[in-house]
């Protein structure tokens, strides 16, 4: 990689910081292309020409957000037990958003006005598919009964329930056994 790659690449990456900086301490209304580049330390006119604009910017979180969300699940270890497995799916995903909470918010919050584009969406729904995948799982190993596309809706509408609570600060006072106990609860539900 020449010079000039590494100067574009750094750049870039400054600009979803900075992005990222402004989305976590103030939230969506506050994030203009003046204040990021400015954040940045570069003109608006470096947003347009690596980004297109707020929109291209916002999609390149969006996208990254998801990345994040794909690697945290891939990371984790086997477990012999699939229903632990969703558990510790669930885990990954509370913490990714914590951790993260300005890829979060351009994830899955329509407030921001973007519309995501197709390569983003896609990314999307491959890093959803690990879930599918570990529900799938647990049906064939008869821990679970019903359709898996359904079941794995109903843990993630827990998950994210439970992250957009957390990150809104009304989070119970148990915590992360808490968010457990309650989707244990869920998949319950779904039992042979």
């Amino acid at each position: 990689m020449d010079v000039r790659h590494k100067a574009e690449d750094a750049t870039r990456d400054a600009l979803r910081e900075a992005a990222s900086r402004i989305l976590r301490r103030e939230g969506v209304r506050a994030l203009s292309l003046r204040r990021v580049a400015r954040e940045a330390g570069v003109t608006t006119m470096g947003i347009y020409s690596r980004f297109g604009g707020k929109d291209g910017l916002l999609d390149a979180l969006h996208a990254e957000g998801f990345e994040l969300l794909s690697e945290a699940q891939a990371s984790l270890p086997e477990q012999a037990d699939p229903l632990e497995a969703i558990v510790a799916h669930a885990r990954a995903h509370r913490r990714m958003a914590r951790d993260h909470q300005a890829h979060y918010q351009v994830m899955f919050e329509r407030s921001t006005g973007f519309e995501p584009s197709s390569v983003s969406r896609e990314r999307a729904t491959g890093s959803l598919e690990a879930l599918r995948a570990k529900v799938s799982d647990a049906v064939s190993r008869g821990a679970l009964d019903g359709d898996p596309e359904s079941i794995a809706r109903a843990v993630f509408a827990q998950v994210h329930g439970t992250v957009a609570l957390t990150l809104a600060g009304i989070e119970g006072g148990d915590g992360e056994a808490g968010h457990d106990a309650a989707l244990r609860a869920l998949l319950r539900g779904f039992a042979p």
